[in-house]
C-alpha cells in the first residue's frame, strides 16, 4: 500500500513491527480509543469537514430525537394515523416534520435538516446529528489530550488528514475491543467512518476483518441427523455452563486439538471452578499439553501429515493430503468420533467413509461444484468461482439496521446512557482504586510466528528462546529493574516470573508478554493467571450494553447460539488487567 502512495498510520500503545514500517505511529494511551475518535470527530464536525450529503441520506443524522425520552420521534407521535415504524425528519425547505420510512435514503422534494431544535406537533426534538456533535464537543482535543496522552495539535492534524483523504480505511485490531467498554471504542471509530462518508466506497470502511474471499464448506451435516439438531453452546458460554452446571449438567468433555488452560484467560478459574465439575475429560492431541495433564484419558491424535482434511482460503479450496501412515496408536478425529458413536449406539449417524464426509463438506454453493476427485487431480488445490475484484462492504448503502441506515445513535441504549459513543474508564483501569496497588497495565499479545500455544516447536525457540516481559525504562528505573533481570508480575488473580527487557517501544505504564508460552517456560507461575476469567462469573465482567442486547435477543440466541449472542460472549477482556512488577533475586 505504501509503495502505491498510501499513507499508513498505526494507532497503538506499542511500537510493533507494523508501526516500524508505517508512515506514522500515534502512541495512544491504552483503552482511550473512544476519546481519541470523539476528539477527531469534534474537529471534523466543528470545521465542517464531514460529508453532508452522505450523512443526510445514509445515517440517522437527520432523524429527530425526542427531548423527553431520548427515543427517535415516530410518525405515530405526531399524527393519530401515523405509522409507528416511520421515523421523522424536519424538512428545512417546508419548515415542517416529514415521515421517513425505514430503508429510505431520500424523499422527493424533502431537504432534511441536519441541525436544529424543533417543535414537532408539540413535541420538542433535536436531530441525532446535533446530539452527536454535542457529545463530540465534550472531547475537544485539548481535553482529550489529557485522556489519550497525545498532543492536542497531533489529534487535530490527524483528524484533518483523515477527513481530507478522499478515501480512508480503518482496520480495527483486537486491542480496541477486548476491554470492558470495547464496544464504545468501536462505535466511536465507526462514527468517524460514517460522518466522512467512508462506508460503502472503495478504499474506505472501518472493519475488524481484512481478508480475501474464501469459499465456504458445508458444516450442517455435522450438526444434524434425521432432522434432529444437536444442542450447542458457544465456547465462551460453555465454560460458565460447566462451572455452574446450567443450563445443562455437563459432566464429560472431549477436547480435540484444544489447550484451553494455555489459550484462555485465567487458568486458576479453570483448575478450581471448571474442571472439578467434570466426571470425564478426554484430550485428543499430538502433544502432551498443559490441559491434557488434567485429562482422565489422552488419545494420540493424527497430525496434518497423517490424515486428509479440507481448508479454504484466498479464493481456493485446499485438500490437505495424507503424506504418511499414522504412527503407533494414532487415530484421526473422524476415526475417534466414529468409533465412539458406534459404541454409544449412534453408529447410524456416523456411517460414512472419510471421502463421503469430505464430499458432503464440498456440497456448498460457493464451491461451484468442486469435487474431491478434482482436488486430487490438481495437487490438492482448486480455485473456486468468486469475486475477482475487491469486495466493497455496503456499496449499495443498505445497512442491516432497523432504520436501514448507519445508526451512530442507538435509542435502545438510552436506558444505560450509552445511546451515543463515549469514553468510559473500565472498572479495572488507571482511574480505579485497584491501580493504587497495581499501577501497570498488563497485556498479552500474539507473536506472528506462533499460533495460539504452539511454542513447543523447536523453530519457535530458535526465533525466541524464552518469554520476556517488555516494559518501559521509565517504569523499570524506580523499581530497580535492568535488562535480563528476573521479575515477578502479579495482581490479585495470580503471578508469573520471567526475565524483563527494557524498551521504549512500550508506553510508560504498560507491560507486555508474548502469548503462547507454557508453564514450563517460566521461572514460576503463568501470565494467564493475571487475566480476567472468560467465563465471567460476576457482574463486573458483563458489559452494560451487552446486557441490553441479551435481553433483546436471548430467545433467538438460546435457539441458535453464536459468538455474538451469548450471555458471556463479550467477556474476553484481555486488556483490562492491572498488575505490579518487582525485581526478584535469583536463588
Amino acid at each position: 500500500a505504501k509503495q502505491q502512495g498510501t499513507k499508513v498510520v498505526v494507532v497503538s500503545p506499542t511500537y510493533d513491527a507494523t508501526a516500524a514500517l508505517a508512515s506514522e505511529w500515534i502512541p495512544v494511551e491504552p483503552r482511550t480509543d473512544a476519546a481519541l475518535a470523539l476528539a477527531m470527530l469534534h474537529v471534523i464536525l466543528d470545521e465542517e469537514r464531514f460529508d453532508a450529503e452522505y450523512v443526510a441520506h445514509h445515517t440517522v443524522a437527520p432523524f429527530l430525537v425526542r427531548d423527553d425520552n431520548g427515543q427517535f420521534l415516530r410518525e405515530s407521535d405526531i399524527a393519530a394515523d401515523g405509522n409507528v415504524e416511520n421515523y421523522v425528519v424536519w424538512d428545512a425547505a417546508a419548515g415542517r416534520p416529514v415521515a421517513m420510512p425505514p430503508n429510505t435514503q431520500k424523499l422527493n422534494g424533502v431537504t432534511p435538516a441536519l441541525s436544529g431544535n424543533f417543535d414537532a406537533a408539540g413535541t420538542p426534538c433535536r436531530t441525532a446529528f446535533d446530539l452527536l456533535a454535542g457529545k463530540a464537543a465534550e472531547y475537544v482535543p485539548e481535553q482529550a489530550a489529557d485522556i489519550c496522552k497525545l498532543p492536542a495539535d497531533k489529534i487535530r492534524a490527524f483528524a484533518r488528514e483523515y477527513a481530507g483523504a478522499g478515501a480512508a480505511a480503518i482496520k480495527l485490531g483486537f486491542g480496541v475491543s477486548r476491554t470492558f467498554y470495547g464496544d464504545l471504542n468501536c462505535r466511536a471509530i465507526m462514527a468517524l467512518a460514517a460522518v466522512t462518508g467512508n462506508v460503502g466506497k472503495s478504499g474506505g470502511g472501518a472493519s475488524g476483518w481484512c481478508r480475501a474471499y474464501a469459499p465456504f464448506l458445508n458444516g450442517d451435516p455435522l450438526y444434524a441427523a434425521d432432522e434432529r439438531r444437536s444442542k450447542r453452546l458457544h465456547i465462551s458460554t460453555g465454560y460458565g455452563a460447566i462451572a455452574r452446571q446450567d443450563p445443562w449438567p455437563i459432566k464429560a468433555w472431549l477436547l480435540f486439538a484444544a489447550n484451553p488452560l494455555n489459550t484462555q484467560p485465567n487458568a486458576n478459574t479453570w483448575i478450581n471452578d471448571i474442571l472439578p465439575q467434570l466426571d470425564l475429560i478426554v484430550a485428543v492431541d499430538i502433544v502432551n499439553s498443559w490441559t491434557s495433564e488434567y485429562a482422565d484419558i489422552v488419545l494420540p491424535g493424527a497430525t496434518i501429515f497423517e490424515r486428509e482434511d479440507l481448508y479454504t482460503g484466498l479464493g481456493c479450496t485446499i485438500l490437505s493430503q495424507q503424506a504418511i501412515q499414522p504412527e503407533g496408536e494414532t487415530r484421526s478425529d473422524l476415526e475417534i468420533c466414529t468409533g465412539l458413536a458406534q459404541r454409544l449406539g449412534l453408529g447410524e449417524f456416523f456411517d460414512k467413509s472419510q471421502d463421503e464426509w469430505l464430499e458432503l463438506m464440498l456440497d456448498h454453493p460457493s464451491q461451484g461444484g468442486v469435487t474431491l476427485e478434482q482436488l486430487r487431480d490438481n495437487d490438492g488445490m482448486v480455485r473456486t468461482p468468486g469475486p475477482t475484484e475487491p469486495i466493497i462492504g455496503y456499496a449499495d448503502k443498505k445497512f442491516d439496521t432497523r432504520s436501514g441506515r448507519i445508526e451512530f445513535y442507538a435509542e435502545y441504549l438510552k436506558q444505560i446512557g450509552q445511546e451515543l459513543p463515549t469514553h468510559l474508564d473500565p472498572p479495572e483501569g488507571r482511574q480505579s482504586d485497584l491501580a493504587k496497588r497495581y499501577p501497570l497495565q498488563f497485556f498479552t499479545g500474539r507473536r506472528k510466528y506462533v499460533n495460539q500455544s504452539q511454542s513447543y516447536f523447536s523453530t519457535t525457540k530458535t526465533l525466541c528462546p524464552e518469554p520476556l516481559l517488555r516494559m518501559n525504562p521509565l517504569d523499570a528505573k524506580p523499581r530497580g529493574i535492568k535488562d535480563d533481570d528476573l521479575v515477578r508480575v502479579f495482581n490479585d488473580r495470580g503471578e508469573v516470573r520471567l526475565k524483563a527487557i527494557l524498551t521504549e517501544a512500550m508506553r510508560p505504564g504498560t507491560v507486555w508478554v508474548e502469548h503462547g508460552w507454557w508453564p514450563k517456560d517460566f521461572a514460576g507461575g503463568h501470565y494467564q493467571n493475571l487475566l480476567k476469567p472468560v467465563c465471567a462469573p460476576d457482574e463486573t465482567m458483563i458489559n452494560p450494553a451487552f446486557q441490553v442486547f441479551w435481553e433483546m435477543y436471548k430467545d433467538y440466541a438460546e435457539q441458535a447460539p453464536s459468538p455474538g449472542l451469548t450471555p458471556y460472549g463479550i467477556a474476553d477482556q484481555l486488556f483490562d488487567c492491572m498488575a505490579q512488577v518487582e525485581a526478584v533475586q535469583e536463588s
